[in-house]
């Protein structure tokens, strides 16, 4: 003989359910460090049905999942990558520069680039 489930809605448990999930909701479309993706995503899933909501949801899973996995390959392929990757300090930014200028400047003949050498 198997047992039938119990109703949800006994006593004032639904009411404390929707209370719940309502002060979640408010929770998560007021608080201003939620992305604006997330907070567009729930206003529109929550008009939905809740079944097809979770199947566009599991979905989405999958497609970050494999993203995911994807990301941490190409992590992988630059962990053999024989030395750090940095941001140049100030010094190797202003050579950088330095050096763009250099081979942005043409002259007319050779006298002039060896002007230009002596004059710095």
């Amino acid at each position: 003989m198997s047992e039938t489930p119990t109703p949800y809605h006994t006593g004032n448990e639904l009411e404390i359910a929707i209370k719940k999930l309502e002060r979640m909701l408010r929770e998560i479309t007021e608080n201003p460090e939620a992305s604006i993706w997330l907070r567009k995503a729930i206003a529109e899933l929550w008009q939905r049905d809740s079944s097809e909501a979770l199947k566009d949801l599991a979905i989405l899973q999958t497609l970050l999942q494999a993203k995911k996995k994807s990301d941490l390959l190409m992590l992988g392929c630059w962990a053999d990558v024989p030395f750090c990757l940095q941001v140049p300090n100030a010094e190797t930014r202003k050579a950088m520069e330095e050096a763009r200028a250099i081979t942005k400047a043409r002259f007319d003949n050779q006298q002039g680039l060896l002007d230009a050498l002596d004059h710095e």
